[in-house]
């Protein structure tokens, strides 16, 4: 599919991912999720054998790592590009794991692992899943770092989509922008931010109409770039549409699987439709979503379309930590 003309002229660039999660808060916050703990944990045991060479991209604090040594792992190559790969060493060998877990510092697409591995694991999953780069990273690290049928630890993930009528972005964020301040109208920032992404759980009664698969990813398989999202959603009810919730499902093992909706460490996002649109029961609602990631770049464009009206919604960053 070819993108529409000029699409991603105006877009910002993103600050660095290694910079945020290299904030040791961060990974507090992440290690005392007991939701991703518990299974994560579950896919390692899964899949890990005793014997088994793993290499974990992303290690953070090591966790992943600890827990294939746990399962059995011989040996854990554990590839961390920010100053945690210090960190994360001094907690292997505090937990007895040092021997058995060799540190890599650096970019896990600018590196060689002196073996080919059994299990190829890595969590640098965003917000909406594919924001920190997973897509390129597991592709490059499955081509080169993983033996023919190792095992992939997340297997595949999807990404939903649903018009919501939740109105706290539009309420909070957007609308404080047309307040005056000390006598001055501040309003033309309201436009800019109704093209950005947000952060925010919504609730299921909130949806307008049923959610739909955006982005389907097979982590064996190579991805397409850029991801591009074309549907038809039909209204359930008599509404006003105040934009697009989206979260990520994963397979990470035989039976274990995350949601950004059922856990501490992600939130689902939001991508603003302003001003809002009136929805009639059965109206139809065409939804694009472009999504173009370079690096550990995400840019976002959304087009929101009614058989009342039609709108370009916006163009985005990639999400941030709140």
């Amino acid at each position: 599919m070819e993108l529409m003309e000029g699409l991603f002229e105006y877009l910002m660039p993103v600050r660095s991912i290694a910079s945020t999660f290299a904030r040791l808060d961060t990974h507090r916050r992440m290690l005392h999720d007991p939701v991703r703990v518990k299974v994560f944990q579950e896919a390692i045991q899964s899949v890990v054998r005793p014997g088994h060479t793993v290499v974990d991209i992303g290690t953070g604090t090591g966790i992943l790592a600890l827990m294939a040594i746990q399962a059995g792992a011989r040996k854990v190559y554990a590839v961390e590009v920010t100053e945690l790969a210090s960190i994360a060493r001094e907690i292997a060998e505090k937990n007895g794991a040092g021997g058995m877990i060799h540190f890599i510092h650096g970019d896990s697409r600018e590196i060689e692992l002196p073996e080919k591995v059994d299990v190829l694991i890595s969590e640098t999953l965003g917000h909406i899943g594919i924001d920190e780069g997973i897509v390129g990273t597991m592709t490059d690290a499955r081509c080169r770092f993983l033996k023919p049928g190792g095992r992939i630890i997340p297997e595949s993930m999807a990404i939903f989509m649903a018009p919501t009528t939740d109105r706290g972005v539009i309420e909070n964020e957007l609308s404080a922008w047309k307040m005056p301040v000390a006598g001055f109208d501040f309003s033309p920032a309201s436009r800019h931010a109704g093209q950005r992404v947000y952060l925010r759980r919504t609730l299921e009664s909130e949806w307008c109409a049923a959610p739909q698969i955006a982005f389907h990813v097979n982590f064996a398989l190579d991805a397409p770039s850029p991801f591009i999202f074309r549907s038809r959603f039909i209204a359930q009810r008599t509404a006003t549409c105040t934009g697009l919730s989206a979260w990520f499902e994963s397979k990470l093992g035989v039976s274990a699987h995350l949601s950004s909706r059922a856990t501490s460490s992600w939130y689902p996002v939001f991508f603003p439709v302003d001003p809002p649109v009136d929805l009639e029961a059965f109206d139809e609602i065409d939804v694009e979503v472009n999504c173009r990631c370079v690096g550990d770049e995400t840019a976002w464009a959304w087009t929101f379309r009614t058989n009342r009206e039609s709108r370009r919604c916006g163009r985005g960053e990639a999400v941030s930590e709140e």
